[in-house]
């Protein structure tokens, strides 16, 4: 008999049976544009799941193992390895770049949330894209820099190390302004602040 994983969730619920993730999306339309979106990223070489079904609001898809985001800054704060630090932090921006060129030119990866990125131990996979989003690749960077800088425990050096690696990254790979990302940093924090008090 197989057995079920539930993985953590805070808007569906995401398990892993027979080796195949089982995502319960709230409404067929959400589950049929993940789907869409998966299919579309997967085409274009960007390491994403591998659609397997799309029924009503659930999808079906490939297992990737590994850590997430928050997972891995957690690893690297007990063990600092710079050369791991650098080359996670030029590899999800790279990811972010593949991501841009598979997608419109407004669009844009919106739920930076670490989460929905998993470390295979040499290249990022982006999960989760139910909703579409529009929007600045600033923001998305400034966002993603301040999910970075708020796992626990926050603005460590090793955390501050990531965020600046990521920013210089993608101020190298794309034409963005460095100040546009801090406003967007920090409007995002103020936004988690609030959330959080």
């Amino acid at each position: 008999m197989n057995s079920v994983f539930k993985f953590y969730s805070k808007r569906n619920t995401v398990l892993l049976c027979g080796g195949v993730v089982e995502k319960h999306v709230a409404s067929a339309e959400a589950a049929a544009f993940e789907a869409s979106m998966l299919k579309r990223l997967f085409a274009a070489g960007v390491p994403v799941p591998q659609l397997i079904a799309q029924e009503n609001h659930i999808i079906r898809m490939s297992y990737l193992p590994g850590e997430t985001l928050p997972d891995l800054m957690t690893r690297l704060e007990k063990d600092a390895d710079k050369a791991l630090l650098f080359r996670a932090a030029d590899s999800l921006i790279e990811w972010l770049e593949n991501f841009y060129r598979a997608v419109d030119a407004d669009e844009v990866r919106g739920d930076v949330n670490g989460r929905n990125f998993i470390w295979d131990g040499q290249r990022w996979w982006g999960v989760d894209f139910e909703e579409r989003a529009a929007g600045d690749r600033e923001e998305d960077i400034g966002r993603l820099l301040a999910f970075v800088l708020t796992y626990d425990p926050p603005n460590t050096p090793i955390k501050i190390s990531f965020a600046d690696r990521l920013q210089k990254k993608a101020v190298s790979l794309f034409a963005v302004d460095p100040n546009v990302i801090s406003h967007y940093r920090d409007l995002e924090l103020l936004v988690m602040q609030s959330r959080r008090s």
